[in-house]
């Protein structure tokens, strides 16, 4: 931008403006503090960081702060200590405090405690060799030093400067700097030096910094330099870690030396380890192809990733992150060369990649569709007999001893295991006021056959919330408390889950995509309204649960051996060899559970109602309905009527007028006719209370055992 303005001819002063990237790191010490009075708040920062967290010793850095060798910056309300890599010119220029030029720092963000941030260190600038370590001078100067050493990492070299005071220490910022801190012995001024290297423990031998550190060695004693290469026999045990907790002389003491299987050359290296390169990228496209693939979700491509457990999907930015420390070769030049793994995946012409994704339980699959479908967890194998516990927990237990429901129970798990590509349309809903009396381990032990593709839920968000994406490829959603309770908001999102045939998946920052829904929903619940079950509903077959088994354990603890040692795969082989010839999955036998749950979800005028057809001496107008005779009643005694028992019921009621509750309640028989007496009173005529009876509990699709007919 300044160069443009310079082309306009425009009078714009420079400083206004950001650095360049590549003047960032000159421009950032530039601007930061020096730390030169101990009273001072840059001064007690750093203060805080060295000695207060990491425990090292004031007079080990308080030297380093004063002459500016260490800074203080802080940038959008982050604090960070800011030190340079230097070469060999600029770190005597750094020495004498005279001004140099910064191509590369780094930086440690720090929390205003002087703790360290969660964005850690950074580096900032050029990786070549004008930036190549930190220097750190001798504590003790009196005599011209002769004596270095090498560490990785700023805090390890100041935990053991007091140890050796009277030497130099160059600090390489990572392990692929060591190569560069060669440059600081061509001198001669320098005649022994004594690199303490990092134990990693990296895939690869060659990469680690005791391979690194050793190879710094033999460059070293060529040039004629006394050199003892040293490391830490466990990994992870460095200096600073060793101060903090007191035992730092006797980590000293426990370095070894470098061990033979990384003594080697990096030619030696690439003759004995590294693979041919067109055998490695072949390896590694096989690799990543089977756990990555390229696929459109809404409107962007996004990256599939394939586990046992799930199926994500990353943003390219995250792949990256996740391929970071993988390479391929790039064949392209006179000699391989290393690049990175997800930029030469995502560019090669064989990588795997779908045109849609989609959920096809047991359907084949067309061609360009990643179907999220796995199959069943287990292979079918048994029988009955080696599930009685199980068939105990459902016959007796979950239905209650009620053989019509047990058999639609098992035909209700026998069509989702039999015919998984069909949407059976019904939901589950075991209801009990008791804990612990089997519900869940019911529901998991099914679970259990459907591996990925069975969830369990326990907060509503997690159905009816803005992100789905768990939902994505389940056949069976097991929602523990996590869905009703009477709030009338989610009926339509359980009514979709149930029975709509696709489902639009949205994830978080992402792009909503749809996908075929499958879903079978099983809900449990300790509340009195378990389901939204509407008069004409016929999504809910509802179950009060038995207390047979409460609190049973040495029962439930059988059980899990049951499902563990067999139980599964016979469980599977049962529900395959159901008979489903005559099963139809929406018949749905009526309980009393559901009665009371389609109760609860009346409109108030359908209660009113039922109350007046269940109950033979309900009055209105101070008269009981005819049971075989028409009915004549003034309209204004069947409002009063129900505006009454609804208020009992409900005292926060607001009466209805009469226009609203006359068109409502002509909806509840099956003919009505106005009449107006001689005094000009209306009336309504309407069928015998039995007629009304038939009528209700065949629109309703209810049970006429519930109406006593005469």
């Amino acid at each position: 931008m300044y160069d443009l303005a310079a082309i306009k001819n425009l009078n714009i002063k420079k400083e206004n403006y950001p650095a360049r990237k590549k003047d960032l790191p000159q421009s950032i010490w530039d601007k930061s503090e020096v730390p030169n009075h101990s009273d001072s708040k840059s001064f007690q920062i750093a203060k805080s960081y060295f000695t207060k967290h990491r425990k090292i010793p004031l007079e080990s850095y308080s030297d380093l702060l004063r002459k500016g060798l260490i800074r203080i910056n802080k940038y959008r309300d982050v604090l960070m200590l800011v030190y340079p890599s230097l070469t060999p010119e600029t770190a005597d220029l750094a020495m004498e405090s005279k001004p140099y030029g910064v191509k590369r720092i780094q930086r440690i963000f720090l929390n205003p405690d002087g703790s360290k941030h969660q964005k850690g260190k950074r580096h900032l600038g050029s990786n070549e060799k004008d930036s190549a370590a930190f220097i750190i001078p001798p504590l003790n100067n009196k005599d011209v030093p002769n004596h270095a050493v090498v560490f990785e990492g700023l805090e390890d070299a100041l935990s053991i400067r007091s140890e050796y005071p009277g030497s130099w220490f160059l600090v390489a910022t990572d392990k692929a700097g060591l190569k560069h801190v060669q440059g600081f012995f061509k001198s001669g001024k320098i005649k022994e030096c004594l690199i303490i290297a990092d134990h990693d423990t990296d895939d690869k031998p060659e990469v680690t910094g005791q391979a690194l550190a050793w190879q710094l060695g033999q460059t070293l004693e060529d040039m004629g330099i006394q050199v003892t290469v040293k490391m830490p026999p466990k990994p992870k045990e460095d200096a600073n870690s060793a101060l903090q907790s007191e035992g730092l002389g006797t980590w000293l003491k426990s370095l070894i030396d470098i061990p033979e299987e990384y003594q080697r050359t990096r030619e030696e290296f690439k003759t004995e380890e590294w693979p041919e390169p067109d055998e490695f990228n072949a390896k590694l496209l096989d690799e990543l192809n089977q756990k990555y693939a390229i696929a459109p979700v809404g409107n962007k491509t996004l990256i599939l990733e394939e586990s046992e457990e799930e199926i994500r999907f990353l943003t390219p930015s995250d792949f990256n992150l996740a391929l970071e420390n993988k390479f391929a070769f790039d064949n392209s030049g006179k000699y391989p060369k290393q690049i990175p793994a997800y930029k030469w995946w995502r560019s090669h012409p064989e990588r795997r990649e779908y045109n849609r994704v989609d959920f096809l339980p047991e359907i084949e699959t067309p061609d360009g569709v990643f179907n999220m479908w796995k199959g069943f967890a287990v292979q079918p194998k048994g029988g009955l007999e080696n599930i009685p516990l199980f068939h105990e927990l459902l016959d007796e237990v979950i239905c209650s001893g009620n053989e019509r429901w047990a058999i639609y129970l098992w035909g209700w798990l026998a069509n989702m295991v039999q015919c998984p590509e069909e949407k059976p349309g019904v939901a589950i809903v075991m209801r009990s006021d008791a804990q612990g009396v089997g519900k869940s381990r019911f529901v998991k032990y099914i679970g259990s056959l459907l591996g990925r593709h069975f969830r369990t839920v326990t907060h509503g968000r997690h159905i009816h919330g803005n992100f789905n994406t768990h939902l994505k490829d389940t056949l069976m959603l097991f929602g523990d408390e996590a869905v009703w309770g009477g709030d009338r908001s989610t009926e339509s999102i359980l009514k979709q889950l149930i029975t709509e045939p696709n489902m639009i998946i949205e994830m978080k920052g992402k792009d909503v995509f749809e996908v075929r829904s499958y879903l079978r929903l099983m809900l449990a619940t300790n509340s009195e309204w378990a389901a939204p079950v509407s008069l004409t509903d016929r999504r809910y077959f509802v179950l009060d649960v038995s207390t047979e088994k409460r609190n049973d354990f040495d029962f439930f603890r059988k059980l899990q051996h049951e499902q563990d040692n067999g139980g599964r795969e016979a469980l599977l082989q049962v529900l395959m060899d159901f008979d489903l010839s005559d099963f139809e999955v929406r018949n749905i036998p009526e309980t009393p559970a559901r009665l009371e749950q389609k109760f609860l979800s009346m409109e108030p005028i359908e209660k009113w109602w039922t109350a007046v057809l269940s109950d033979e001496n309900f009055l209105i107008g101070g008269r009981i309905l005819e049971s075989d005779e028409f009915n004549r009643k003034a309209k204004s005694d069947l409002l009063e009527s129900f505006n009454e028992y609804t208020k009992e019921h409900k005292p926060t009621h607001r009466n209805w007028e009469a226009r609203r509750f006359c068109c409502q309640f002509k909806k509840l028989v099956s003919f009505t006719l106005d009449k107006r007496t001689g005094s000009g009173q209306r009336e309504f005529e309407f069928p015998p209370l039995n007629e009304c009876k038939l009528f209700f509990a065949e629109k309703y699709s209810l049970d006429t055992e519930i109406f006593e007919i005469s």
